[in-house]
């Protein structure tokens, strides 16, 4: 099964959880666990050709390499999966958990979007630079800790967070940062639930 050696269980991130695994060469009939909330999968080292299936239903294949990630909303029903190396070299993963509440709470401040109608897309086998680079940075804060970790860790969700909502949702790129100077309209309720 995959070795867990490294995590922020005990380190008191907030907004999001980390967990670096040594993937075996291969392995069958594992039973994913349903998990409320964003999972991003980030894979370093050899290749490996992943399946996935929902229970007795069909597999669907995928083969990922370096810096591929995996992207889903939320782990709502099981999934089997199974998967073998196709290179020598050891696959490496780091697995991101967002909250759910930091994904609607970011939503909101975003020019106050409503989270209900922004739905994530799921995809496997893709690449993007900067969640890698934040998902390297997220990796490296585990293997030599900080003082400042825990904001490192925090401000790095925040930006996962926004990134993710902008590129990776139905709504996609048309979601833009308020303009400067201007309130949102979260914001703007906020104000009059405050007056009154």
């Amino acid at each position: 099964s995959p070795g867990l050696y490294l995590s922020s269980a005990s380190a008191g991130w907030e907004g999001v959880e980390a967990h670096a695994f040594v993937e075996p060469d291969a392995y069958e009939g594992w039973v994913s666990r349903i998990l409320p909330v964003l999972s991003l999968v980030l894979f370093r080292g050899g290749g490996m050709r992943f399946e996935a299936r929902h229970p007795n239903g069909p597999w669907s294949a995928v083969t990922v390499h370096e810096k591929d990630l995996l992207l889903r909303p939320s782990w709502d029903t099981p999934l089997e999966l199974r998967w073998k190396a196709v290179s020598p070299t050891p696959t490496r993963t780091l697995h991101l958990r967002m909250s759910q509440e930091l994904l609607t709470r970011t939503a909101e401040e975003l020019a106050g979007y409503d989270p209900a109608h922004l739905s994530l897309v799921e995809r496997t086998g893709f690449q993007d630079p900067l969640l890698t680079q934040i998902g390297l940075t997220l990796w490296r804060e585990l293997e030599q800790p900080s003082p400042a970790g825990k904001l490192y860790a925090q401000t790095a969700a925040q930006l996962l967070a926004v990134h993710l909502l902008r590129w990776y949702t139905s709504a996609g790129p048309a979601i833009k940062e308020p303009a400067r100077g201007r309130l949102t309209p979260r914001q703007l309720q906020r104000v009059r639930e405050f007056v009154e």
